[in-house]
């Protein structure tokens, strides 16, 4: 879909596209008329990070929706960690502190112990996110894996006549959760954890403060098996997490100084879909490598002001 809409208007003779998988849609799917030449360049998004950076050998934390760490160092040596899925890894992305803030929301009315800003934030946002999977298209609706006692507790009212706003909101956030939703969608959770933590709360806090304690674990994994830790890389930061959270990032860089000491932490200077194109414009003949790096850097900084 995003594909087809940037490529909207568009008239193209020859088409290089960069993918991030092995298997690339139909070229139908894109809106490509069936007479343009096509070349598919595989990539990753931590090689663009280092493109965009000017470098060839660091590390590359990838925190976004999901999440892995990459090394590779100047023997050549490269390690991944982590992009395992939220169920096995994805520690320290969009995921895995939007599901903290789902449970941390859900436990808050309990007990003023556990009271946190996240209750009303988190509880409203996933009463507003449709069900995507709830559809009446033939064939295509999505069950819910509790058919049956557990959502039928939860349709049931509250025997307790005096149920606040927010434990009666606490059924739909129940089905929410309950719900096909993809990672994508308990990931866009992770914005409001952050601006409650900037904000004060201290639940939210602690939820950003642990994300990034687990993505340093893995980090000092990394750079242990590669022993890239006291000589001087670069360690770059990309995706959502990393470019958007500072209190995750500002904690991330002070628990990596300790074990790491050479490592120099920068965030990405444009989004990771900039390097994957960098890296497919880099690889065309005859061309100017630092015409087109600038040419490539000033039109998607235009674009991100345009559209912000």
């Amino acid at each position: 879909k995003a594909a087809k809409e940037a490529l909207e208007g568009v008239s193209a003779d020859e088409l290089h596209v960069v993918n991030l998988h092995q298997v690339i849609s139909p070229i139908q799917d894109m809106g490509i008329p069936q007479s343009c030449r096509i070349s598919v360049f595989l990539a990753q998004e931590h090689t663009g990070a280092l493109a965009l950076v000017g470098e060839e050998y660091g590390l590359v934390i990838v925190a976004g929706t999901g999440s892995h760490v990459f090394g590779r160092n100047r023997e050549g040596r490269r390690m991944r960690i982590d992009g395992l899925g939220p169920v096995l890894g994805d520690v320290g992305s969009g995921y895995h502190i939007g599901y903290l803030g789902l449970r941390a929301a859900a436990r808050g009315i309990w007990h003023t112990r556990h009271a946190t800003s996240l209750t009303g934030k988190i509880f409203d946002a996933c009463c507003k996110i449709p069900d995507e999977g709830n559809t009446t298209a033939a064939g295509t609706a999505a069950k819910e894996p509790a058919s049956g006692t557990i959502s039928k507790s939860i349709d049931k009212p509250f025997p307790e006549c005096n149920a606040t706003p927010l434990e009666i909101q606490l059924r739909e956030v129940v089905k929410f959760s309950l719900r096909n939703n993809d990672r994508s969608v308990i990931a866009s959770l992770a914005g409001i954890v952050d601006a409650e933590a900037g904000a004060g709360d201290a639940v939210a806090t602690n939820i950003i403060l642990y994300a990034a304690s687990q993505m340093a674990e893995n980090i000092r994994d990394l750079t242990d098996n590669l022993q890239i830790g006291g000589d001087r890389y670069v360690m770059v930061g990309t995706g959502s997490v990393s470019m958007k959270s500072d209190l995750y990032w500002e904690h991330l860089c002070k628990l990596v100084k300790v074990f790491a000491p050479g490592l120099e932490p920068m965030r990405s200077p444009l989004p990771p879909v900039a390097g994957l194109g960098l890296l497919g414009l880099l690889r065309l003949e005859g061309i100017d490598r630092f015409k087109v790096r600038s040419a490539l850097f000033n039109s998607v900084r235009e674009y991100l002001l345009r559209i912000n």
